[in-house]
């Protein structure tokens, strides 16, 4: 795989943080924590125009989920670098914890719309 030069990219931040390669206190407060608030605000706005009916939930869902695997993927690569250096990874793998959960979370939601 190749090494992509970030410094030639129009956004940085977001480049790295699409091939998960941001660094984890970036990803973890700015995208995952930081991104889902602001995405389900975005939601909950849309919800209360009440045209969009819940198709609203679905692109809720849809930012929720790219956010956590992104996220992921960064603390995934934490882990590694860590493991490298054999540094604990406690922090990475709580990441990928409060990922899954927010993660089900959203899935809960969906189906509580869907099927109940």
């Amino acid at each position: 795989m190749t090494n992509r030069d970030y410094k030639k990219e129009p956004h940085p931040i977001w480049a790295k943080f699409f091939d998960g390669k941001l660094d984890l206190q970036t990803a973890f407060w700015g995208y995952l924590i930081g991104g889902t608030i602001v995405w389900c605000l975005l939601g909950v706005l849309l919800m209360s125009t009440g045209w969009w009916g819940n198709a609203a939930y679905v692109s809720m869902a849809i930012g929720v989920f790219f956010i956590c695997n992104r996220t992921w993927a960064c603390a995934n690569n934490y882990i590694k670098e860590k493991n490298n250096k054999d540094q604990p990874v406690v922090w990475g793998i709580l990441t990928q914890c409060v990922c899954a959960l927010n993660a089900f979370s959203m899935i809960a939601i969906l189906y509580d719309v869907f099927f109940s």
